[in-house]
């Protein structure tokens, strides 16, 4: 029943910016599922990316002007994003080994809810348009 009720509200919030923001499609909710289920998941996207602040990352910035130049026009993204206090190495590697790929949004360390806005943002920049990404969101 709560997270039935956690849907409903968390479906609300999408309707309601979408509208503020004059958005003509819904980005889709997904259900809640584990870490491995999201990581299968996303490796079917395009570009799949993963938050991470440690070392063994790429800049986001470097991902996305490969993207961006790649002959995609429209490609799907996966962003994953850890919760408080970040994910595990173990974590790590098992999202490098289904090819997601590990970025970082530079030396600073952004909150859990943060992060992925970050992110986004930098896509939607780097792509010019926010119909030119398919979204998803995954909670």
């Amino acid at each position: 029943a709560t997270a039935g009720r956690k849907a409903e509200r968390w479906i609300r919030i999408i309707r309601e910016a979408a509208e503020q923001s004059c958005r003509g499609r819904l980005p889709e909710l997904a259900p809640a599922q584990s870490f491995s289920e999201a990581l299968q998941q996303s490796s079917a996207s395009d570009l799949a990316l993963l938050l991470w602040e440690g070392q063994q990352a790429e800049p986001l910035q470097h991902a996305l002007q490969a993207a961006v130049h790649s002959a995609l026009t429209r490609p799907s993204l996966a962003i994953l994003s850890g919760p408080e206090g970040g994910l595990t190495s173990g974590e790590l590697e098992q999202a490098l080994s289904v090819g997601v790929r590990a970025v970082t949004l530079g030396p600073r360390i952004l909150r859990a809810e943060t992060a992925p806005l970050a992110a986004l943002s930098a896509i939607l920049y780097a792509y010019g348009e926010m119909d030119m990404v398919q979204t998803k969101v995954t909670v």
